[in-house]
């Protein structure tokens, strides 16, 4: 796979930017300050956090996906995960004490390069983490502290490992579900777009065999894995807004009607990295500025510039 091939899934996967209740959140160009953002035009810089070296030639990560930064958030906005996609660490920040509080690693081994680095925050000051190419662990925030064991069965076997290459992890509203994005033995359709639609409704686009578009979308009933719904057309990243899934396409930011299975509307000119669960609103930051739209609105911020962004 060239990196031409992976763009597609490079470009969902890719998050310099994450929601706070009241505005936004960003890295400045060093990689080592978080910023907050707010729609007036205000820029603050809330924490500091150790960043890692990255050796020019590991900048290329296997099956050409590109090594890079990602930015996380609470639902509460108190701390934010600031994780090496395609590496294998990543700083947990309390944005509150203005810190970093501990981090995290993964194993080195090729099979890290393949995919982001997975993290979850759930409600209850709790963290979901990749520790391993086939494990996930829980942590309390802000101390750390290990939430998980690492008990063999009755059998001696470990219970707490997959034998799948695990990825970017997708939590449900409430945090009752998880969705793993990772591949078995060979790397075939993984680093998918996904969105809950609901607590118990998930939508995932499958890509065709170079990752370079969307096949179709499925929609799935969590507690049952029941496939319910097959959708046509929808090619980006995309999030669950008010029973509606809205998609940053080629053209700007779509809206799509699960049920009818068609497009709604399309807002031209903008096609945002993130969305905010809180407001309803989706960003895109390029090139240090930042836009905003809000669906009650129906209004495309005026871009602003930021600093450090």
């Amino acid at each position: 796979m060239t990196l031409g091939e992976s763009a597609y899934a490079t470009r969902h996967t890719r998050r310099r930017l994450a929601p706070l209740p009241d505005g936004w959140l960003t890295i400045n160009e060093s990689n080592d300050r978080l910023i907050r953002l707010s729609g007036s035009g205000a820029a603050e810089v809330v924490a500091d956090f150790g960043s890692w070296e990255i050796d020019p030639a590991d900048e290329t990560a296997a099956h050409g996906r590109e090594r890079g930064v990602g930015l996380h958030t609470s639902a509460d906005g108190r701390f934010a995960a600031v994780t090496d996609d395609y590496g294998w660490h990543a700083s947990v920040v309390d944005l509150a004490a203005g810190r970093e509080v501990f981090t995290l690693r993964r194993g080195e081994g090729w099979d890290s390069w393949t995919v982001p680095f997975g993290v979850a925050f759930l409600p209850g000051n709790s963290l979901i983490a990749q520790t391993d190419w086939n494990r996930i662990d829980a942590f309390n925030l802000p101390s750390g502290e290990l939430l998980t064991g690492d008990e063999p069965g009755s059998d001696g076997e470990r219970r707490d490992r997959s034998f799948e290459y695990l990825g970017a992890l997708h939590a449900s509203p409430t945090g009752r579900w998880l969705i793993v994005d990772g591949w078995f033995w060979h790397p075939d359709t993984w680093d998918v777009p996904v969105a809950w639609l609901d607590e118990d409704t998930v939508a995932v686009q499958w890509l065709n065999s170079h990752s370079t578009a969307a096949t179709f979308t499925d929609l799935f009933h969590a507690p049952t894995g029941e496939q319910t719904k097959r959708l046509y057309g929808l090619q980006g990243p995309m999030w669950g807004h008010q029973g509606k899934l809205y998609v940053s396409g080629s053209a700007g930011l779509e809206t799509w009607h699960p049920e009818s299975g068609r497009i709604e509307g399309l807002v031209a000119g903008i096609r945002p990295t993130a969305h905010n669960p809180a407001t309803g609103g989706f960003a895109e930051l390029v090139d240090g500025t930042l836009r905003t739209f809000h669906p009650a609105s129906g209004v495309v911020s005026t871009p602003i510039a930021h600093y450090g962004a």
